[in-house]
């Protein structure tokens, strides 16, 4: 689903190629590092690189996708880059490593969504992101797949987190998750009350209450000016809720 392309990476580098006066070239081959003027200028941006791409890979992983259990060595761990007419490879563990999403969240092969370049899944942030959610997700709470409040009232039985909450209470503070871009105060209410306060003392909820404050859910850049107004009601995805700074800030 998610193309190799270099996209919006290749600005950067044509604006440091600009300033440093490099040659005109492939991007790929800049930040692959077999043009490697880049690289041993600023030689931090290769290690940032790679730091992302791991970040983002052992997040994204299924659980074929990992290496081989076996006695791996740091020479073996080293990510080889390879770009060629805009786009990019990785190899490491004696594999080509891929930024894919587990199966059962990848984007439908119908949506309407624009098809993500390589360097936009690297470096973008969002939710639904990997296998491993963050703690406010409501679906890793209920051990079933939850998208909406519906999908909260056809579960039978929700979590009590060891008897802190009712049916009731829990059936509230799911509904909250449920809705990331206004959940801050609704869950900070939630919990301010004299009757869930004390529900804080389970670690489970002081995770959901960490998570609902600090996640940043997803991201857009803020010199990008243009409003993101769906096209279609309701939206075939959130991106049109996506802030510069992170949920906190934008509610603050």
């Amino acid at each position: 689903e998610h193309g190799p392309e270099v996209g919006h990476t290749a600005k950067l580098v044509e604006q440091m190629r600009v300033e440093i006066g490099f040659p005109v070239d492939d991007a790929a081959l800049y930040v692959s590092g077999q043009q490697s003027d880049l690289v041993d200028l600023y030689p931090e941006f290769a290690a940032y690189r790679d730091i992302v791409f791991l970040f983002k890979w052992m997040a994204c992983w299924a659980g074929n996708a990992a290496p081989d259990v076996r006695q791996w060595t740091h020479k073996d761990a080293k990510l080889s880059w390879k770009g060629m007419d805009g786009k990019m490879t990785v190899r490491a563990f004696g594999k080509e490593l891929k930024l894919e999403l587990p199966a059962g969240m990848a984007q439908p092969a119908d949506s309407s969504a624009k098809k993500e370049n390589f360097f936009a899944m690297l470096f973008r942030s969002s939710r639904p992101r990997s296998s491993l959610r963050g703690g406010a997700d409501p679906s890793t709470l209920c051990d079933a797949k939850v998208h909406s409040e519906e999908d909260i009232l056809h579960i039978k039985e929700l979590p009590s987190f060891d008897g802190r909450l009712s049916q009731a209470a829990s059936e509230l503070l799911l509904s909250y998750l449920t809705v990331p871009y206004i959940r801050i105060p609704l869950v900070v209410n939630f919990f301010a009350s004299s009757e869930h306060v004390g529900a804080l003392a389970h670690p489970d909820l002081q995770r959901v209450l960490d998570s609902v404050l600090f996640e940043p859910s997803l991201w857009h850049p803020a010199a990008d000016g243009a409003e993101r107004v769906p096209e279609n009601i309701p939206a075939p995805d959130r991106q049109h809720l996506a802030t510069a700074c992170g949920l906190l800030f934008n509610e603050l």
